[in-house]
């Protein structure tokens, strides 16, 4: 039950961007984040800290010896992040 709501974005570990806002974490791990809090006048938010890329296609230009992939990513997510860990 558990895996298929992680499947469906449902449950995933985020990562704090301390904020006036911000949602903060709770038991355990509350006390893995309260070095990071900090008083500010964002808004503050949570990000994924895992990812899920949509959209996703490729393609081999053997012509060109080319490999070109295409993605979408979500606000805020580097794409350069996610191609290094690709290729790592």
């Amino acid at each position: 039950e558990e895996s298929e709501k992680f499947f469906n974005h449902d449950r995933v570990p985020t990562g704090l961007l301390s904020g006036k806002k911000t949602k903060f974490a709770i038991d355990d791990a509350l006390k893995f984040e309260e070095k990071f809090i900090k008083e500010t006048k964002e808004d503050g938010a949570r990000r994924f800290a895992w990812i899920f890329p949509s959209e996703i296609s490729s393609e081999y230009k053997e012509e060109k010896a080319w490999f070109e992939l295409n993605f979408e990513l979500p606000k805020g997510c580097y794409a350069t992040e996610l191609i290094s860990e690709l290729i790592h």
